[in-house]
């Protein structure tokens, strides 16, 4: 939604002047670069078909930018004329230079700065003699016969200077008739000059449709694209539009965010937002820019595009970027005399992964993946630790957890050290639990661990007391079949005595 306020900042063009800086709510930021050509002055727009019926040849209009540089009205000027360029310069219709001021064009100028609806639009006009000003926006208009009601002026809000060439020419100058297509115009200023090429074929109808019609125009880019567009008996400047973009939708892991507007003919521009500490921008002063999100994100963060025009005027666009709600990591803990057990409650999460730390150890271990709401069980006779749940969704990536940190029975010094291994496990069971085989241990200072099948192969080996089988032949083969296995651990306690404990285990598919 677009909206404007006044600002409460008078226009810097009081004396007809124009300042590089913008003097507005945005602060001391620049205008858009490309507002300003690095040359002396470049050619932005042509009226090539204006309005006021058969007068229309003494109503075109030429718009220009200049440059850094102060240039002189009179040092306008076209090069000799040739064949199949802008026929302004020869025999019939030539470059007759810039009118003075008069009583009867005063007149006209304050009948254009009465149209005016913005408060700090305003037309200033320059005789043959004067200078336009650095950085500054002018109105060539062909003949000053012009009609001052031929064309709707009302939408000017900046200083537009004016320079009008004297009467005497009735021709069309930029040609919206007649065989050659393509047209040339060169325009000179001293040692500086512009060249603009388009084809008359390209004009376009108010509808959008090609065809020469009343307010067709050109408007070239500063490499000299030409871009075709038709206002309508209107001057040719481009409409003011602002537009802050659709909005978003992100995944959940976003860890930034683009923005991309786009604004026409404000003097100056920024981002914001009305919830701080959601991120920050890389740089709010420009229309396409990133934004990076804090890591705690909300729902659904607004963004405000805010434009200002010469006056301080402001018009806001703005767009929501909104987040996935997370699945909520839940359960309940029950705690009996031999085991504590977590039964799953998580919601909108299809997707369930089991982290197990025991205490004193570093090494996290991963205790089960699963797509249903498992519920494990810990002996507390045996160990104590940490368990994690990460629920996941995902379709949109969304990730939450919850850790349970518990001490198991506390057991007397005639139980130290202890090792214990279970008799049964089920890797082939597609519930995401009890997937792997494990020892729990205290007081271990040297352990070996083998396991054989039935016939006395080893399919599994390790020295590591934190690791797990997985049922398959050495954790990396083929997986081993249903049946019973022989288990065999060699270990040391503390104290220095070296002992072997065997079982046998049962794995389930």
């Amino acid at each position: 939604m677009k909206t404007p306020r006044t600002a409460l900042l008078l226009c810097l063009n009081v004396l007809g002047t124009l300042s590089l800086f913008a003097q507005s709510p945005c602060g001391n930021i620049p205008k858009d670069p490309k507002e300003f050509p690095q040359k002396g002055f470049e050619i932005v727009s042509i009226l090539v078909d204006a309005c006021d019926g058969n007068n229309e040849g003494e109503n075109e209009m030429l718009r220009l930018i200049t440059g850094k540089q102060a240039l002189p009205v009179k040092n306008f000027n076209l090069p000799a004329h040739k064949n199949g360029f802008v026929n302004w310069g020869n025999g019939s219709n030539p470059w007759r230079g810039f009118a003075s001021a008069s009583p009867s064009l005063n007149a006209k100028i304050n009948t254009l700065n009465q149209q005016l609806s913005s408060a700090c639009g305003r037309f200033i006009f320059l005789s043959e003699n004067d200078e336009i000003p650095p950085y500054s926006q002018v109105l060539l208009i062909t003949s000053t016969d012009f009609n001052p009601y031929a064309h709707d002026f009302s939408r000017l809000q900046d200083t537009l200077y004016l320079i009008i060439q004297k009467a005497g020419n009735t021709d069309g100058h930029f040609v919206n008739y007649g065989s050659n297509a393509t047209r040339i115009l060169v325009l000179r200023n001293g040692s500086h000059r512009d060249t603009v090429i388009y084809n008359r074929s390209n004009l376009q109808l108010q509808n959008g449709n090609q065809g020469a019609e009343d307010g067709a125009l050109v408007n070239f880019a500063f490499d000299g694209t030409p871009n075709y567009a038709n206002y309508g008996c209107k001057i040719p400047l481009p409409q003011l539009s602002l537009d802050a973009g659709a909005d978003q939708t992100l995944d959940c892991d976003a860890q930034s965010l683009t923005l991309n507007g786009k604004t026409s003919g404000f003097q100056c521009h920024y981002w914001s937002t009305q919830q701080p500490g959601t991120g920050k921008f890389h740089d709010s002063t420009k229309t396409l820019t990133r934004y990076y999100l804090s890591k705690n994100k909300p729902s659904s963060i607004r963004f405000y595009l805010h434009a200002f025009n010469s006056c301080g005027s402001e018009y806001i666009d703005s767009l929501t970027v909104r987040f996935p709600e997370p699945p909520l990591a839940n359960w309940s803990v029950l705690t009996t005399s031999n085991d504590i057990c977590f039964t799953n409650l998580s919601e909108d999460a299809d997707y369930y992964q089991w982290r197990y730390r025991k205490n004193n150890s570093s090494v996290d271990s991963l205790w089960g993946n699963s797509n249903k709401a498992s519920s494990p069980c810990f002996p507390l006779d045996l160990f104590g630790g940490t368990l994690c749940l990460e629920a996941s969704n995902t379709q949109n990536g969304c990730v939450d957890s919850i850790c349970y940190t518990w001490n198991g029975r506390e057991p007397d010094r005639n139980e130290l050290p202890f090792i214990e291994i279970s008799n049964t496990f089920t890797p082939g069971v597609k519930d995401g639990m009890n997937d792997e085989l494990r020892v729990y241990s205290l007081g271990i200072t040297q352990f070996e661990w083998h396991i054989f099948n039935r016939w006395g192969v080893e399919v599994y080996k390790s020295t590591n007391i934190d690791s797990a089988w997985n049922g398959t032949q050495f954790n990396t083969g083929e997986e081993c079949p249903s049946g019973s296995y022989f288990s065999q651990i060699k270990y040391q306690f503390m104290d220095g005595i070296k002992q072997e404990k065997t079982s046998v285990i049962t794995l389930i598919r």
